[in-house]
């Protein structure tokens, strides 16, 4: 038995299979191992920036783009922004001029959900 102890399910879990948000439930790995995040999809109310750098090989691009396109079809405002040369390291080491992107494009995100 393996204790899962997520308070918030990011996409940097690399597993094929993502496990559920679960908040201190006690489950075995074969449990766990049926439970797929995107089942939560449609749960999700919040608008949301989903930042992605291409050669991230931590965070698959494949998940960000169903997470975004899920959010679309489920009507939530959301935006995607995709940096190429990138990797997961983007907000510490990332190319200066992708750094000073990644910040406007977070600040004009809050902007426009505060205006």
């Amino acid at each position: 038995m393996q204790t899962l102890m997520v308070l918030w399910v990011a996409l940097s879990m690399n597993a094929p299979t993502k496990r559920a948000p679960l908040v201190g439930y006690n489950l075995p790995d074969s449990q766990l191992a049926c439970i797929k995040i995107q089942g939560y999809y449609n749960k999700i109310k919040t608008p949301t920036l989903v930042i992605h750098s291409m050669q991230d090989y931590r965070c698959w691009v494949p998940e960000a783009m169903q997470l975004f396109t899920s959010l679309q079809w489920f009507g939530v405002k959301s935006k995607m922004v995709l940096f190429h040369g990138e990797t997961h390291e983007l907000s510490r080491s990332g190319k200066p001029h992708h750094r000073i992107k990644r910040l406007d494009e977070i600040t004009a995100w809050f902007d426009s959900l505060l205006a």
